[in-house]
């Protein structure tokens, strides 16, 4: 189905005003002007504009499409003006200059000539004698990157005709007409996804959105567009994004389908996969944006729509080659970021490699800070069916808990009771265990049944039983008093759990939970925002601990407020950049469990 109100010209007034300004006659010449952008960005639309203007302000306008069929023919693009192209060369240039000139009278006489870049020889040697011989405004689109004709490209080189460059569209001037054609508002971040796809490019905005309103996922809820769903690119926008990649020979091709997969890439291992002359002659051709993050130079494709056409273009299968590639690159470079871990394991899971139980345990963990839920209980169930054991295990269920399905986890909790290998792995499960059941599934009593079990066997078990264990459970019971409001026996674990000899990341942080807790609802707040930074720096070594830290930090805010500190407590609210340095070993510092650390 068709928009129904169109796409208005919206977001390049500017430009118009600029295109009319070097249009105009000045001092007995004619003006002119080269458009030049990518395909799509939106310079024929602007010069249709241009020269409807021209129209009413009573100029004479031939408009000229030149095509690569009309290329096989001298002068072919100006066929619908001439009655043939038989005779001596120069005596067939002047009967086409005489054509365009013929019934213009004393109107000023505009050409336009969109993508000049596919005119034949002797056209692009009228365009140029038009504009010597001030025969006519020219208005000349041009796609950035192609070839043009030498007398095309000395017009504007020697200053016979000006030059503007078309960027692409920012958000707030794409956010107007995409309203304008859909009618209505658009939802803020169905507007933001819209533009992070196509950044701004017009026509490839225009396609997305017909082509995800016609399938359904881009739709009316309460008189706001909101856009839901992954997008399939229709026909008509892959055939765009591919002619504005241009042919790939198959080693630039290596380069995009690599980058398709696993962007954003460290130039070094993108250039160990693909050749680095490969890789400089992919960055020259526009395919490939490399940029500087930190001390690293990290490459990316030069669109979004690059990617999404090479991964249609792959497929499910043969897009598995590619992952495991990357993967095992990643692998051996040694990843130094806390996301390190995860991008290779998402590669890794949908790749021709053999299925890393370990890998994918920790990923699970580390999901929960950077992508979320849903890839977090992917890794970890896969983690399960590659035979990852009790620490998969407790990762899932540690996952799912967070979620909100605090049945399931505890499902999955009861049967690793039994399973647990030692004490410390006991102290583990009850601490996981007990917070899905205090926190998800609101049986407190039974969270504190199930800390009492675990208490009394570490009493009665080994003297040697691992300070770690000893400290996770208080640690834990401090966090749970801290929300019962029992804030005196809070304080007395969280001080008994950071006093041990081996405190791990995940009992600093609950225990922390205790302090600013406690503290706060005692009126100590300076006491409070003291105890904090601990459990702040704790969660920053492990990013399964990302979770835990928020609700650190939301007891912190409540805090503040409760003491009249309103103004520490808005610049804690405000958004965070993320910290990617790589995790670092503290004193004391423990591993809670290989692979994952947390509490629903």
């Amino acid at each position: 189905m068709a928009m129904a109100r169109g796409w208005p010209l919206t977001g390049r007034r500017d430009e118009l005003r600029l295109i009319e300004t070097a249009l105009r006659r000045s001092g007995g010449r004619a003006g002119g002007l080269l458009l030049a952008g990518a395909a799509g960005v939106g310079k024929t639309r602007l010069a249709r504009e241009a020269a409807a203007t021209a129209r009413r302000r009573g100029v004479a306008v031939r408009w000229v499409s030149a095509s690569a069929t009309a290329r096989r023919l001298p002068l072919g693009a100006f066929a619908p003006w001439l009655g043939g192209i038989e005779g001596d060369p120069a005596a067939v240039l002047r009967r086409a200059r005489r054509a365009l000139l013929a019934e213009v009278g004393r109107a000023a006489l505009m050409v336009v000539v969109d993508d000049v870049h596919l005119l034949d020889d002797v056209s692009a040697l009228l365009v140029q004698q038009l504009a010597l011989r001030d025969s006519a405004t020219l208005l000349l689109t041009v796609r950035a990157g192609e070839p043009v004709p030498d007398t095309v490209t000395a017009l504007w080189k020697d200053g016979h005709v000006g030059r503007l460059e078309l960027g692409p569209l920012p958000q707030p001037e794409t956010d107007a007409p995409l309203a304008a054609a859909l009618g209505g508002p658009v939802d803020s971040a169905s507007a933001a996804r819209i533009w992070a796809l196509t950044r701004g490019n017009a026509l490839f905005v225009q396609q997305l959105v017909e082509g995800e309103r016609e399938a359904g996922r881009l739709r009316q809820v309460s008189e706001v567009w909101r856009w839901s769903g992954e997008p399939v690119l229709t026909a008509g926008l892959t055939e765009l994004v591919r002619t504005r990649m241009g042919r790939l020979p198959d080693n630039l091709r290596d380069v995009v389908d690599v980058l398709a997969v696993g962007e954003p890439l460290g130039v070094p291992v993108l250039a160990r996969l693909t050749g680095p002359d490969v890789v400089e002659e992919a960055e020259d051709r526009g395919l490939v944006v490399v940029d500087r993050d930190g001390r690293r130079l990290r490459a990316t494709l030069a669109h979004p729509l690059y990617g999404e056409v090479r991964r249609a273009d792959l497929g499910l299968l043969r897009a598995r080659r590619p992952r495991g590639r990357v993967a095992t690159a990643l692998a051996q470079t040694g990843g130094r970021r806390v996301d390190d871990t995860l991008r290779r394991a998402v590669l890794a899971a949908d790749s021709d490699l053999a299925a890393d139980p370990d890998l994918l345990t920790s990923a699970a963990g580390s999901a929960l800070g950077f992508a979320g839920l849903a890839l977090g209980e992917r890794l970890a169930r896969a983690a399960v069916g590659a035979g990852g054991g009790f620490e998969a295990r407790l990762a899932l269920a540690f996952v799912l808990s967070f979620g909100n399905r605090g049945q399931e986890a505890e499902d999955e909790l009861s049967v690793l009771d039994g399973l647990a290998r030692d004490q410390l792995e006991q102290a583990q499960v009850a601490v996981t265990r007990a917070g899905n059941l205090h926190f998800i599934l609101r049986r407190p009593d039974d969270a504190e049944a199930v800390l009492a079990r675990a208490e009394a066997a570490l009493a009665g078990g080994d003297e040697r039983a691992p300070s770690v264990a000893r400290s996770e459970l208080a640690a834990i019971r401090a966090a749970l008093l801290t929300f019962r409001g029992r804030s005196e026996e809070a304080l007395g674990h969280a001080t008994a759990a950071l006093a041990g000899p081996a405190v791990c990341d995940r009992a600093v942080v609950l225990a922390t939970w205790g302090l600013v807790g406690g503290h706060g609802k005692r009126g100590q707040a300076d006491r409070a925002r003291a105890a904090a930074p601990r459990g702040h720096a704790a969660a920053a070594r492990d990013p399964g601990l990302a979770v835990l830290a928020q609700v650190l930090l939301h007891l912190q805010i409540d805090v503040l407020v409760g003491a009249g500190y309103l103004s520490e407590a808005l610049d804690l609210a405000r958004p965070q950049p993320p910290d990617r340095r790589p995790p670092k070993s503290g004193a004391g510092h423990q591993n809670c469990l290989v692979g994952v650390s947390g509490l629903a």
